[in-house]
Parts: structure tokens; sequence; C-alpha cells
């Protein structure tokens, strides 16, 4: 995975180099040839970008459990929810009496993928 990265910052810089090459073209009155071939090479570039970002793994995400208090009108309730961090936990239940991580081992009954 490192490796197709690593390919496509290489991608994206040459698309940027011949953007400014193409520029460069145009300001200085080049050919139109020119001008056309190096309109191809930045197409070109893009669509090998895409294919190495859509073929480039996903990385897993990494959730927390949390357990938290909420006190709503004047009665407690408790919530399980995963977050990526406490500090997501604590924006999103940002009024909450308490936050806890907690270790649960949460699993899919179905799963339809």
């Amino acid at each position: 995975m490192e490796k197709k990265i690593e390919i496509a910052n290489k991608i994206e810089t040459m698309i940027k180099n011949e953007e400014k090459h193409l520029d460069w073209l145009q300001s200085n009155n080049a050919p139109q040839e020119f001008i056309e071939l190096s309109r191809w090479h930045i197409v070109h570039y893009n669509e090998r970008l895409k294919e190495y970002r859509e073929s480039a793994p996903t990385p897993q995400k990494e959730w927390k459990t949390f357990f938290i208090e909420i006190d709503w009108n004047g009665y407690t309730t408790r919530e399980i929810v995963q977050f990526e961090s406490m500090e997501i936990a604590e924006r999103n239940y940002n009024s909450a009496i308490s936050i806890t991580e907690v270790e649960i081992d949460v699993k899919p009954v179905n799963s339809n993928n």
C-alpha cells in the first residue's frame, strides 16, 4: 500500500509540473500541437492517479467504545457508542454526565457485505 501512495504522490507532482509547463507554453505562444500534447499529458496523468487511488485499500478504522451517561431533563440515560477517539465522543456528547472508555467486543450478527 505504501508503494501505491508513493507512486500516487509522484503522479501528483508530475501533474503539477505539467500544468506549469502548459502555462509556460500558453504564455509563450508555443505551437498549438505542443499545447494540446501538454493537455493530453495532464488528462493522462489524472487518469493514472485515479486508478492508483481506486486500487489502494482503505485503512480500517480503529473504533473505541464509550459508556456515556446523559441527563435528559431530569432523567438519566446510558448509552454505549463507538467513536474513533475520546475527543470525538466528548464533542458529540458535550453535556454528558460522564464518558468512560470501555472494552466491549462488538461483532455483527448478520452481515450483508
